[in-house]
């Protein structure tokens, strides 16, 4: 049970991120021509201070619904959906309006190029705050869709339908304005222009295609003279400053970007932080959120026995553990030994592209630590939600916080590390997080129902592969395609390994997926 639940929501969000993935690398790659280093830093800065805006007008609002899905004050679904209306539009727009624009107005007026008349500055203000406000009127549909419908394949189309419009709409309005504003003046504005506007046509498509496949407009309305329901207003008042925090550190390295490293500079970040977590975002994050998701039904079960709910626990945890071994060891041998030749294609009109190496490099160690802290997280945050605990997460985060930031200024201002700087300092965080996490799990989790020993076969052949590629390449790295061809056998080798060492489970999933269509046949 635990495994089939785990499986499907994961897949069908899995499948549909990929394709936004796609979508939005080919559009990259398609762009790179009106690219600059300059201009890639400045998408980093708006791209930055949307997602911070959205970030703290919703994210809290979301990890508070399910509290109010299973409130025992409203009994009825439409007063239970009603609530989660309200509490998805009043609470994200006060915060947008009280936090979120004094926030947009102070990180985008102090870049000195953005305020250039060339630029348009309040247009380009404006359309920013446009796509924000957007978004979050597609917020109460998502909650009811996530929380209440649980219909994981109709937010899936939803948004592979709007990060289409946006590559789209990116893509015209850049080559557009390219053309029309073809001096150089202009080459940088063309660029975060076009990005804006797909932002924009992404906001508003999510909005419009949620509005029409519920055939309703979502408003505010009282329920029995209640426009909060009290139990999700009191745990987000809990988890607010928690999560503030948390989004410090996850992206606090981009706050010290913007403060003490120059636009270029912020430009390549951008090309690490977006490409580097591209693995990390497209495999591991729809894993996450389906863990939250059934990990938190599973803690609040009236019918379960603790027994019960540690078991299926672990059982779950198996499965998650068995997937993030098998792809971060693929991940660890063959995205490092690749970087340089791929970066070579990818990036061809960047100059200076051996801090771009030697940083995607580090990155791809720090890519297990932030897995491993998401699924540790989402774990923490299903079966720990009580005022005390939550208190005791958020003076721990204000406490890494502070390490983090003391650890990345020291390793930016005094050793002078930059980018690799950043990563580090990261890692250093991410580390203290997840021992934290476990820490707290250990009363939860049993090592020995986790089969840890039929992975030592996988471990060997892992070494064996690492030998190989120190042998056959020059340093150990991927050179020309040549050497890419070996590397990409290799990785074919290691998905063999796999399907070996996983014969069981791919015959038992064959002999149902048989099963199911006989049962249809009859």
């Amino acid at each position: 049970m635990a495994e089939n639940n785990v499986a499907s929501s994961a897949t069908i969000l899995m499948v549909g991120q990929a394709a936004v993935k796609v979508m939005t690398f080919t559009l990259n790659q398609l762009l790179f021509q009106y690219v600059t280093p300059t201009s890639m830093g400045l998408t980093q800065l708006i791209e930055f201070v949307i997602n911070y805006v959205l970030f703290l007008s919703r994210e809290s609002v979301r990890l508070s619904v399910p509290k109010i899905c299973i409130s025992r004050l409203f009994l009825k679904p439409a007063q239970r959906r009603q609530l989660v209306i309200n509490f998805s539009i009043i609470i994200p727009v006060l915060i947008f309006i009280l936090i979120g624009t004094p926030l947009r107005y102070y990180q985008l007026g102090k870049n000195q190029i953005l305020q250039n008349a060339v630029w348009r500055p309040q247009l380009l203000s404006l359309l920013i705050g446009s796509s924000i406000l957007a978004e979050l009127c597609s917020e109460p549909y998502y909650d009811l869709n996530q929380y209440m419908d649980l219909n994981f394949s109709k937010r899936a189309r939803i948004e592979s339908l709007a990060s289409f419009i946006k590559c789209v709409t990116q893509f015209i309005t850049t080559v557009f304005l390219s053309k029309r504003n073809a001096e150089e003046s202009f080459s940088d504005s063309n660029y975060v222009y076009g990005f804006v506007v797909g932002q924009f046509s992404y906001a508003a498509t999510l909005v419009l295609a949620y509005m029409l496949n519920y055939g309703c407009i979502c408003l505010p309305t009282s329920v029995g003279g209640i426009w909060l329901e009290s139990g999700g207003l009191s745990y987000f008042k809990s988890v607010f400053l928690q999560q503030v925090f948390k989004h410090f550190l996850t992206e606090g390295d981009k706050f010290l970007v913007n403060s003490l490293l120059d636009i270029q500079i912020q430009g390549y970040y951008s090309v690490i932080s977006n490409y580097g977590s591209l693995f990390a975002r497209l495999a591991f994050l729809p894993i996450e959120e389906s863990v939250r998701i059934n990990v938190t039904a599973l803690f609040e079960s009236q019918t379960l026995t603790s027994g019960d709910k540690k078991r299926l626990l672990n059982e779950s945890l198996s499965i998650v553990l068995k997937v993030y071994i098998y792809m971060l060891s693929l991940l660890l041998l063959f995205a490092s030994s690749s970087t340089e030749f791929l970066v070579g294609i990818l990036f061809r009109s960047f100059q200076n592209r051996n801090e771009l190496v030697s940083s995607f490099k580090l990155y791809w160690l720090y890519v297990p630590l932030l897995a491993v802290n998401g699924i540790s997280e989402a774990l923490f945050n299903s079966i720990f939600n009580s005022p005390t605990d939550v208190n005791q997460y958020s003076t721990l985060m204000l406490v890494n916080s502070l390490i983090f930031f003391a650890n990345v200024l020291f390793l930016l201002q005094y050793c002078e590390l930059g980018l690799k700087g950043l990563i580090l300092g990261n890692m250093i965080n991410m580390s203290i997080r997840i021992g934290y996490s476990w820490y707290r799990l250990r009363q939860f989790i049993g090592l020995q129902g986790l089969q840890l020993k039929r992975y030592v076969g996988f471990a060997l052949a892992c070494i064996l592969v690492h030998l190989a590629q120190t042998i056959a390449f020059a340093n150990g790295y991927v050179s020309n395609f040549k050497d890419f061809v070996v590397n990409l056998a290799l990785g074919c080798t290691m998905l063999f390994v796999i399907a070996y060492n996983e014969r069981d489970t791919i015959k038992r999933l064959l002999i149902n997926r048989n099963s199911d269509k006989q049962r249809k046949i009859e």
